[in-house]
């Protein structure tokens, strides 16, 4: 009996478990090995390094719905907080204001999610496959692309078998043996017809293309850090601040920002410049000072100030980074996605949309057409119910056009992401960038057939290509910025107008 291809995926997260249920869904046998231990055990935190909340908008949303799999996006998107607004705080003489603005004038929502929930809730729906298998505590060690061999080091568990005393080395799920599976020394020796690198952004998987292939790469560090503070919920269990937005008390070099969980809790993150952080680890008695003077009410109204001094000084400072690559594939034999080809900063809140985006791009747009008629894969026969094996499950030919494809949006959104960074800082209470604001969304509103709408209208809410939202930004500032040119000279011509009609007068 001719078994189908196998996929192997490397890391577990949001992106590859997606990766694992589009695999499966389309006959493959699929394997994941994943660095940590079974993420979809309830107790296990997925990552304490990574606990900043995760935005699923509509990339996100069509992607998963894209998997086909009755109930998974309302499994996602149940414990979900609905968001439809970004609050922004400040201070008027003595008084705390606050301001509230719409993400959209339809009034979409997007939906806050915690990093570990998505995560489990993807990789419970991978596991109920009977074409998967998933392998937990493994680390890829190498990996040859043209001879389609990876090997991975099994690392011990914290928790041993009672009866052997001996660590559990692997986790399994489905009806595939370990026949192809060669352990030795603690190391897995495992083969793959095609193997996809979604294990974030200190890839290894990466890092074995940058040794196989000519690929350009950088990463860029930001001068800013972050840390991560709670908010607790209210004595009744509800939220402190309202649920349906998120926070913002920005400044002109920092900004603290509070997302709502759904048990009443806030997530909370301070980002500043690297000297800011090394100032308040020197000097721990600068900490509540410095909150008052740029976050006002945040303490102790909202979190008491020995939480925020312990927070600061017990919970790990992450820089900030971006990554970018000219190229996603090795011949027809491996693909990265999501934050192991591309890391964003996290101020638009896509990261893990646009991740889920290139599993839906290639499985949907390049790989279930190129399958049709390329003499490798032939599509599911609608008749027997099975895939006709072939030489490889894509060409190379095939990732070359994905790459072509994909580069320009992910470089896109990589610098979007960037500036809106400084728009959250400091345009939010910028009179510039509430005029632009207002003027798109009132032509979007009163006149929708011009097409006009806002840039994170056309990031969060839509689909088109972000390369083409970027063309359009920029067409859009010309236009306006020409107006109000026109406009400047019409008002100077009408002034000088009137200041001649006043001296014949």
């Amino acid at each position: 009996m001719v078994q189908s291809p196998k996929i192997v995926i490397v890391g577990g997260g949001p992106v590859g478990a997606l990766a694992g249920l589009y695999a499966a869904k389309r006959g493959f046998r699929v394997e994941v090995y994943d660095l940590r231990d079974d993420i979809q055990k309830p107790s296990l935190r997925v990552d304490a390094s990574k606990s900043l909340n995760l935005t699923l908008s509509e990339r996100g949303l069509q992607a998963i719905a894209g998997a086909e799999r009755p109930g998974l996006l309302e499994d996602v998107i149940k414990d979900a907080v609905p968001i439809h607004s970004r609050m922004v705080h400040g201070i008027n003489g003595d008084k705390l204001t606050q301001k509230s603005m719409k993400y959209d004038v339809h009034g979409r929502v997007c939906y806050v999610v915690q990093r570990e929930v998505i995560g489990r809730t993807l990789m419970v729906a991978l596991g109920k496959q009977s074409n998967v298998r998933l392998c937990f505590r493994h680390k890829l060690q190498s990996c040859d692309f043209k001879k389609k061999v990876a090997t991975f080091e099994i690392l011990s568990s914290a928790q041993t078998d009672s009866e052997t005393k001996r660590p559990t080395l692997l986790t399994t799920v489905g009806w595939i043996s370990l026949a192809d599976v060669r352990t030795a020394s603690k190391c897995a020796v495992v083969d793959f017809d095609f193997l996809i690198g979604a294990d974030g952004v200190h890839s290894n998987t990466r890092g074995q293309l940058l040794r196989q292939s000519r690929v350009d790469f950088s990463q860029r560090w930001l001068e800013d850090m972050w840390c991560e503070f709670d908010m607790a919920a209210k004595s009744d269990g509800a939220h402190a601040i309202a649920a349906d937005h998120l926070h913002l008390w920005p400044q002109k070099d920092c900004i603290f920002l509070a997302q709502p969980n759904n048990n009443g809790t806030f997530a909370c993150a301070l980002f500043a410049p690297e000297s800011i952080f090394h100032h308040l680890e020197k000097d721990p008695d600068s900490i509540i000072p410095f909150f008052r003077a740029n976050f006002p009410g945040v303490t102790p109204d909202l979190i008491p100030t020995e939480d925020i001094v312990r927070h600061f000084s017990t919970n790990p400072h992450f820089p900030l980074l971006t990554t970018k690559c000219n190229k996603y594939h090795h011949g027809d034999s491996f693909l990265l996605v999501g934050d192991a080809c591309h890391a964003l900063v996290p101020f638009y809140g896509v990261g893990m949309n646009v991740g889920f985006e290139d599993v839906q791009t290639f499985f949907q747009d390049f790989l279930d057409k190129g399958r049709k008629f390329n003499g490798t894969l032939s599509p599911r026969s609608e008749k027997h119910g099975e895939l006709e094996i072939g030489a490889s499950i894509c060409t190379a030919a095939l990732l070359d056009a994905y790459t072509a494809h994909r580069r320009p949006d992910i470089h896109a959104i990589t610098d979007l992401a960037l500036e809106h960074y400084d728009a959250l800082k400091v345009g939010v209470n910028a009179w510039s960038y509430l005029l632009r604001r207002w003027t798109e969304d009132t032509l979007e509103f009163y006149a929708p057939k011009m097409g006009w709408t806002t840039t994170y209208s056309r990031v969060t809410y839509g689909k088109e290509r972000f390369s083409e939202v970027v063309k359009k930004e920029k067409r859009q500032g010309q236009v306006l910025a020409f107006a109000g040119g026109l406009l400047c000279v019409g008002l100077l011509i009408a002034l000088l107008y009137l200041i001649g009609l006043s001296r014949r007068a």
